[in-house]
């Protein structure tokens, strides 16, 4: 091999030199920027813009007929205002039938109870004008009226003619008393004479005849005595049994007043219960504001249209309502959030060459996984709060799509360089162990 010139081998030396100065020089800095220089990690969602208290959903428990539209889209209403009016003829009839059945019961409970207390008369509760007619409520009173008259004057009816029993039982007692007291005296008597006859008969001073006479007398009228003491006792019994028919007829005029009460009371009560649900019915034909807001997403727009039972008529955005994004996080990165954390959003509906990113911070974080329905993955809800100041100007509306890049910790460039090697070296260290 051909020896160099001293020169050359002396520049070959020196050029060698400094490129070995020059790798260790860059190696060096390289070694320094990895160590000393920190990126930022970062969990990245999507999202919607929301309303902090949500958009609220204009529905109708049960449905029906329009008739009346009272806003359009994008109207400004205040909380109360009558958005959509139903028609409300069947409703009105419907309660117009029930108002009535609950008028006549209640008049038909004031009659039934006068016949418990067993009141001559009874009057209407008042404060029936109310809810239903007049005209109604005078045949109403007019028919019960006149059932209690009626009731009232039969019960009258079956007493007098027991009543009059009575009497003729009483009449026919003094009649028999009289007989009674005749009848003893009559005893006394024919007693006395027959002791006289025979008294002289043992003397031989009187007659036979006589003595039997008298004895046959004294038999006849004994036999009339009992006979009206009979028959006194069985006037009696009859007067007893009348009085127990007064009774009687007292008592069953109040069970029968009692048991009609009884389900009269319980159809007022289904009939106040209904005439309630309708009233609650017909409050509902107005649909009204349930907060001051703007209408969005009208869906109801002429009279005659059908509202079907639980659909939703229109969203009402609630007005000075703060603006929230609502995110969804994939479960693998949500031990990287906390709340209050900060994040920055960007709207791809806007220009992002003029569009700026907007700060926001975490506002809470779902303390449990959904399923996502558009990609079966489990992922944890989180709302944002946005910056009101940065969205000064910005015309950002609920529905729209938001990027959100929630900040992580600072690590080193040597960090992300080597932490596969020392995962790997763990790993193996963990297996022969």
């Amino acid at each position: 091999m051909t020896a160099l010139p001293p020169s050359e081998e002396r520049s070959l030396v020196r050029h060698s030199t400094a490129a070995i100065a020059l790798c260790l020089f860059v190696f060096a800095g390289g070694a320094g920027w990895a160590a000393t220089m920190s990126i930022s990690s970062a969990a990245i969602a999507h999202g919607l813009v929301a309303v902090e208290h949500r958009v609220k959903k204009i529905q109708h428990a049960l449905g029906g007929n329009v008739s009346e539209v009272l806003v359009t889209e994008g109207a400004i209403v205040n909380q109360g205002d009558v958005l959509i009016r139903l028609d409300g003829a069947t409703v009105r009839a419907n309660l117009a039938v029930v108002s009535n059945t609950v008028a006549q019961l209640t008049i038909r409970q004031a009659r039934a109870r006068a016949q418990l207390v067993g009141s001559t008369n009874f009057l209407s509760p008042s404060g029936l004008g109310v809810i239903a007619e007049a005209d109604a409520i005078n045949a109403f009173q007019e028919v019960e009226q006149s059932i209690f008259r009626n009731k009232l004057s039969s019960l009258n009816g079956m007493k007098s003619q027991l009543r009059s029993r009575d009497e003729q039982l009483r009449e026919q007692l003094n009649a028999l008393d009289v007989r009674r007291d005749a009848s003893e005296k009559q005893v006394a008597i024919l007693q006395s004479e027959l002791t006289s006859a025979e008294a002289l008969l043992k003397k031989g001073l009187g007659l036979t005849q006589r003595a039997s006479a008298l004895a046959k007398d004294l038999a006849d009228v004994r036999g009339t005595y009992g006979e009206t003491l009979s028959r006194r006792a069985e006037a009696l019994a009859k007067q007893a049994e009348v009085g127990l028919q007064l009774l009687q007829l007292d008592e069953d005029y109040r069970s029968s007043a009692a048991q009609e009460l009884a389900q009269i009371m319980k159809e007022l009560t289904e009939a106040q219960d209904k005439r309630i649900a309708i009233v609650d019915q017909l409050d509902r034909l107005d649909i009204r504001a349930p907060v001051s807001g703007k209408v969005h997403q009208l869906n109801i727009h002429a009279r005659n249209e059908v509202v079907e039972e639980g659909v939703t008529l229109m969203l009402l955005v609630p007005l000075d309502e703060k603006l929230i994004v609502d995110a969804k996080v994939e479960a693998s990165l949500v031990d990287k959030l906390s709340v209050g954390q900060d994040a920055r959003l960007r709207f791809p509906a806007f220009d992002q060459r003029v569009s700026p990113e907007v700060l926001g911070s975490v506002l809470n974080i779902a303390p449990d996984s959904v399923v996502d329905e558009r990609t079966g993955q489990n992922v944890y809800p989180v709302q944002i709060s946005l910056s009101a100041r940065e969205l000064d100007g910005l015309p950002l509306h609920p529905g729209m799509p938001a990027e959100v890049f929630f900040s992580g910790k600072s690590r080193t460039v040597m960090s992300y360089l080597i932490k596969p090697l020392t995962d790997q070296m763990q790993h193996v260290f963990r297996y022969e162990h």
